[in-house]
């Protein structure tokens, strides 16, 4: 009887929940808004909806732009520029002209020489390139002579790079060409004391470049913090500086020494406003105790020196007493030979006297002997 009152209280139960659930349904639909494109539905009445405004269409401009995988660059990439070309005027007959080339690429390069051609022209020695590392930059000196007057671009071959230059060449012995010889006797002084005056300031610079690197090595011995402090650009620029003057490139010598005029500007404040390293209680400790321990790590080598030393002059004393007592017994031994071989020699002599005294005293006791007897 209990059993079938539990299974019905369940039942009912279950009803119960089943009916509730389906009221809550139906309110929840009731409740919804539905909204098509001609008419609104709301609490179960239908009104007329009225939408005046067009959908906006955003119409998207078409991408010309072809679509390309991830190029990927390889790891190693050989690329050479030529970034200057001098002079770029020159006269019939031998020449001489500066190719100045910079390494872009991300591998050094070896063995950089240049293939010049052209209308006229002939190339009969060139300086080449040894080595150019990553960002740097250096010449390429060819010599060669124009036959012929003119602008003429020349053809500049170097490795797998091919670049082209246009310069102008005058004939000295021509009437069309004298007043531009004039002009480039005029320009050749103008750049000839100019690269004089270049490389004046370029003597001063180096030596202002001596004295910064002495102030930062007395920085650094004193505990300044100079871990910021680099003079690589300045001496690059110098260097740069000094390889324009050496093939007359006037404009890349002012260009390089400006930068270097700046640089050392900037380095010699922040060498001036150096600040000391502070320390903490814990590193003045640290030293004073390696100070400390160095100190008595030499005393202590000190007196164990001092102390090998006296053992070795125990030693050696020790050593020279049994030597002493060695010698001391072998000669006494033989003198007791030699004393013993002189006893021999002398014995019968004592013998015989000592008999004799002995005769002499047994004679002397029996003449005593019957002196007594006689008086008796």
């Amino acid at each position: 009887m209990r059993v079938e009152c539990c299974i019905f209280l369940i039942c009912l139960v279950l009803f119960s929940l089943c009916v509730s659930a389906e009221d809550n349904s139906t309110a929840v639909i009731n409740d919804t808004q539905v909204i098509n494109d001609t008419e609104q539905v709301i609490d179960n009445t239908t009104q007329p909806v009225i939408n005046d405004t067009p959908p906006v269409v955003i119409e998207e401009e078409p991408d010309d732009t072809p679509v390309r995988e991830e190029e990927t660059l390889p790891d190693e990439v050989e690329l050479i520029m030529m970034s200057d070309f001098v002079p770029k005027e020159f006269r019939v007959g031998d020449v001489q002209f500066n190719v100045k080339v910079k390494n872009v690429g991300t591998v050094k390069m070896e063995n950089l020489a240049a293939l010049v051609s052209g209308k006229g022209y002939s190339t009969y020695d060139v300086i080449s390139i040894d080595s150019l590392k990553p960002d740097e930059s250096s010449y390429i000196i060819v010599m060669g002579a124009f036959k012929e007057r003119g602008n003429i671009r020349l053809t500049i071959r170097i490795g797998d790079f091919q670049f082209y230059q246009d310069v102008t060449v005058i004939d000295p012995s021509s009437v069309d060409d004298n007043k531009k010889l004039e002009e480039m006797k005029k320009a050749e002084q103008e750049k000839k004391r100019n690269l004089e005056l270049l490389s004046k300031q370029l003597d001063d610079m180096e030596k202002n470049y001596t004295s910064l690197e002495t102030a930062l090595h007395d920085k650094k011995v004193n505990k300044y913090d100079v871990s910021e402090i680099s003079l690589a650009d300045l001496k690059a620029s110098l260097r740069s500086a000094r390889a324009s003057l050496a093939v007359d490139d006037a404009i890349g010598a002012k260009a390089s020494l400006s930068r270097a005029e700046d640089e050392f500007e900037y380095q010699k404040g922040k060498i001036e406003s150096a600040q000391l390293i502070k320390r903490s209680f814990w590193d003045t400790v640290r030293n004073n105790l390696l100070l400390v321990s160095s100190t008595a790590g030499a005393i202590l080598t000190l007196v164990a020196a001092y102390e090998l030393l006296k053992k070795k002059k125990e030693s050696i004393s020790t050593k020279v007493v049994k030597v002493k007592m060695i010698f001391g017994k072998k000669k006494i031994k033989k003198s007791a030979k030699n004393e013993k071989k002189k006893g021999r020699k002398d014995k019968p002599e004592l013998v015989s006297v000592e008999v004799t005294e002995q005769k002499k005293e047994e004679s002397k006791g029996l003449h005593e002997g019957k002196v007594e007897e006689g008086t008796q």
